[in-house]
């Protein structure tokens, strides 16, 4: 769904907390909101595309981890969801979260049918010195 070159949206940094390896890839992050917006937003997959594409945590790719942190820390359902109902969305309309259970089973098929790596990643030494 996100129509750009997955490498350049993929970032590779070292937790200053657990001194791990991380990857993160915001075009799983972008393509997970995408479908989020087709699916509970209603909306189509062009018109989901162009509302994502707005907004400012799609369009700024995360340059650290505390950029990185702050996206992973909810679910892509959630920012689909400030996406179309806007900040404080949870406060006005209390059903719309915590997502709902549905979506955990959903977001995994979809994952797997649609071949998206996971956005955040532990990798190994071997692994790293591979990318």
């Amino acid at each position: 769904m996100c129509r750009t070159n997955p490498e350049k949206l993929t970032l590779s940094f070292t937790n200053s907390v657990d001194g791990k390896t991380y990857i993160y890839r915001h075009y799983s992050f972008v393509n997970k909101i995408v479908a989020c917006l087709v699916k509970y937003g209603g909306l189509t997959e062009k018109e989901a595309i162009n509302m994502a594409n707005q907004a400012d945590f799609v369009k700024d790719v995360p340059k650290d981890e505390h950029d990185v942190a702050y996206l992973t820390h909810e679910y892509e359902y959630h920012w689909a969801m400030i996406i179309l109902h806007g900040e404080n969305y949870w406060t006005s309309q209390p059903n719309l979260y915590p997502p709902p259970q549905a979506y955990f089973q959903w977001v995994k098929n979809y994952m797997h049918a649609n071949n998206i790596q996971d956005v955040l990643e532990e990798v190994s030494e071997t692994k790293y010195q591979k990318l």
